[in-house]
């Protein structure tokens, strides 16, 4: 699922079900990413959601 926010519609986010999917990994590793700091995330109501800049920029970050 990919959602505009209002407040900043040009930053669009997936949530992490989805981010796992685009980088072949499970969903409980997105959220040990979150949780552990690594990973950019904001939490909205009950829901995690991830910028979409975070597909390129973690594994950036990573591999530095």
């Amino acid at each position: 699922m990919v959602v505009q926010t209002k407040d900043a519609p040009e930053r669009i986010r997936i949530r992490p079900g989805e981010f796992a999917r685009q980088v072949d990994v499970s969903t409980q590793q997105v959220y040990r990413w979150i949780y552990a700091g690594k990973l950019k995330a904001s939490l909205i109501g009950k829901a995690w959601f991830i910028p979409v800049s975070e597909l390129t920029e973690f594994f950036e970050r990573e591999a530095a």
